[in-house]
């Protein structure tokens, strides 16, 4: 059975500097990259409808041209999903932004981000900017908890090869990301870890595993410990079921959707000397 987990590669022209589409001109979105997390929402024309999206960093995030990349999950329902998996290769597609989500502080020592299905794009943003963007003396040490229903959607190339020789989806291979994930382990062993959950496998987050990850340190860092209470971050990202099960639901305010009370699992945890935000 083929994934619903899909990558789209949307070319973002319109309302990108004019320079923009000059070749061999500056990253227009180079400013959001060492910053952290940030999304640009796509129009549903039809509809009059929007939804933010993610952008992928590339292998080298080199881009001259605006160009980025969105992980995009057809759902059902999904009015924008739905309408972008059916664009043809070259389709215009209208964005709005960048928005800021969360601006990474330099002092970050420790990272865990926990990430459901397609919350694994900003995941993938904060280890680019950290450990790639930003010339830090004493880089941060990430863990990233990735949790899927299936396995084919956090599947390597080898594994993926293994299971299904003849799939040919040319939209999106899981392999894709997990590849990048075994890379960036390579690039950076002392600094980034990455574990996968899968549901159909009776692998879950629990209050016990993410207690045994905020609880333990790794190796002794040479130098000064920073203190302040965003030195230490914990990111949750996914669906909505997800985030509420784990820390309990965001809510809107003034027009806008904000943190909320910290509840679900990590709600019960109390800890003091972890920021919770979630995404």
């Amino acid at each position: 059975m083929p994934s619903n987990l899909q990558t789209k590669d949307l070319f973002a022209s319109g309302n990108l500097p004019a320079s923009s589409n000059v070749p061999n001109t500056p990253d227009p979105f180079k400013d959001q990259w060492q910053k952290g997390t940030w999304s640009v929402e796509v129009k549903q024309p039809q509809l009059q409808i929007s939804r933010a999206y993610t952008p992928l960093p590339t292998a080298e995030q080199t881009n001259t041209s605006g160009t980025i990349k969105l992980l995009v999950r057809k759902e059902q329902n999904g009015e924008v999903s739905s309408y972008l998996h059916q664009l043809p290769v070259g389709g215009q597609v209208e964005l709005r932004g960048p928005n800021t989500e969360f601006v990474l502080p330099d002092e970050v020592t420790d990272v865990i981000f926990l990430a459901g299905g397609t919350g694994i794009a900003p995941a993938l943003q904060v280890i680019h900017s950290l450990l790639e963007r930003r010339n830090l003396q004493a880089p941060p040490n990430i863990r990233i908890v990735w949790a899927n229903r299936r396995r084919e959607d956090c599947r390597s190339l080898a594994e993926q090869t293994q299971a299904s020789p003849t799939v040919t989806d040319a939209k999106f291979e899981s392999q894709d990301i997990v590849s990048g994930l075994d890379e960036l382990k390579r690039k950076f062993p002392d600094n980034f870890n990455v574990e996968y959950y899968v549901d159909e496998e009776g692998t879950y987050l629990d209050q016990k595993r993410i207690s045994q990850m905020t609880k333990s340190r790794p190796s002794i860092r040479m130098g000064p410990i920073a203190t302040r209470i965003d030195s230490r971050l914990l990111f949750v990202c996914g669906p909505e079921g997800f985030i509420n099960f784990l820390a309990g639901p965001k809510k809107w305010e003034g027009g806008k959707e904000v943190q909320g009370q910290l509840g679900g699992i990590i709600g019960k945890m109390g800890l003091r000397d972890w920021k919770v935000w979630k995404l």
